[in-house]
């Protein structure tokens, strides 16, 4: 049995320390309630979702080729823990539309699906929900049961999806 070392480093680069101060300062302008504020209204954190928009960190796991910061995972992830540090308020949509629906379609989309979406979820202008949970799969993605198929000139879809996290702030669905 061979052994690899492995090594990471868990001090931040310059650009993660940048990108945390910038986020940071984005939410520091919504003040302490805004989280409590949005929640107490059933609404989204549509300003502040705006905002990190603008500021390029909706996206920032996107491909730079379709408008995102092409930072991956890691990069979502410091933006994710910087709001949630600042709001109190974790950003579902960063999760369910630019990490999993955005990643979904950065790796495995057609270059027409690509240029459809990708520069929306990356610009935080097109909001997408992730439909994956089924009710007898769950989240289980071996055990999905959805099928299409086409017929003709047109797809025929059979399944059924459960919980689809943030369709009510979505402006489409990716199915899984």
């Amino acid at each position: 049995m061979s052994t690899h070392a492995v090594s990471m480093s868990l001090v931040p680069t310059p650009e993660e320390l940048a990108i945390r101060e910038a986020v940071c300062g984005i939410c520091e302008r919504f003040g302490p309630r805004y989280a409590r504020d949005c929640y107490e209204k059933e609404q989204p954190p549509q300003e502040l979702w705006e905002a990190l928009g603008q500021a390029g960190f909706v996206g920032i796991d996107i491909p730079v080729e379709w408008g995102g910061g092409g930072l991956g995972m890691n990069g979502l992830q410091v933006v994710g823990e910087e709001v949630g540090a600042a709001t109190g308020m974790g950003m579902l949509m960063l999760v369910v539309s630019s990490g999993s629906a955005g990643s979904v379609l950065a790796i495995h989309g057609t270059e027409a699906q690509k240029e459809k979406w990708l520069r929306g979820v990356a610009a935080g202008t097109t909001r997408l929900s992730f439909a994956i949970t089924e009710p007898d799969a769950g989240t289980n993605t071996h055990n999905l049961r959805t099928e299409l198929r086409a017929d003709g000139d047109r797809y025929l879809l059979r399944g059924q999806k459960v919980f689809i996290s943030g369709v009510e702030n979505a402006h489409a669905i990716l199915g899984g």
